[in-house]
């Protein structure tokens, strides 16, 4: 939905820009009053807020599940980011590289995510970014989509160590199948 629309003429005080839709009031002067009066806007947001918060939940609620349905790698580098930072890691991935690599499934074992769920820590079945070496950073060559299941499984192994530990499992499981 367009809110702008321009003139190409100044407005009163000058300025050519893009106006509002709605208002027919040029956006400049709408910076500057904003500039010139924080508390009032501030406070008349607070009010607008408190009036009318079940709304702008649920406005949020909708734009979170657009973002989870087309854009699920969002979220998990904007949260790998912060975790980057906390830690002092090298984080160099960002939303391109997340839409180049994003197939809806996890890399190492196929399975395609759940995005379903909105759990704090993630459903078992839902989407996260792995570091192969954990000594390296978020990095394009270090980072891969998983299964959250996965990747709490791995945690801080090696690579090589987690895929023996993985084979040992199906191998023991297998065979105890078939002895009984």
């Amino acid at each position: 939905m367009t809110k702008f629309y321009s003139t190409g003429k100044p407005c009163k005080r000058g300025h050519v820009a893009l106006r509002y839709i709605k208002s027919k009031t040029c956006i400049e002067c709408v910076r500057q009053r904003r500039r010139d009066n924080p508390d009032y806007f501030n406070r008349h947001h607070r009010e607008a807020y408190r009036r009318d918060r079940a709304a702008h939940l649920a406005r949020g609620k909708r734009h979170r599940a657009i973002l989870r349905e087309h854009r699920p790698w969002e979220r998990l580098i904007l949260a790998a980011r912060v975790r980057s930072t906390k830690k002092g890691i090298p984080m160099t991935i960002d939303h391109d590289w997340g839409r180049r690599t994003w197939t809806g499934k996890c890399s190492l074992t196929g399975f395609p995510f759940d995005l379903t769920h909105n759990r704090p820590h993630g459903h078992p079945l839902s989407p996260s970014i792995d570091r192969i070496s954990v000594a390296d950073g978020y990095t394009p060559e270090n980072s891969r989509f998983v299964l959250n299941c996965v990747n709490a499984f791995k945690q801080d192994m090696s690579e090589e160590c987690f895929l023996a530990i993985a084979r040992a499992l199906v191998i023991r499981t297998s065979t105890e199948q078939s002895a009984s």
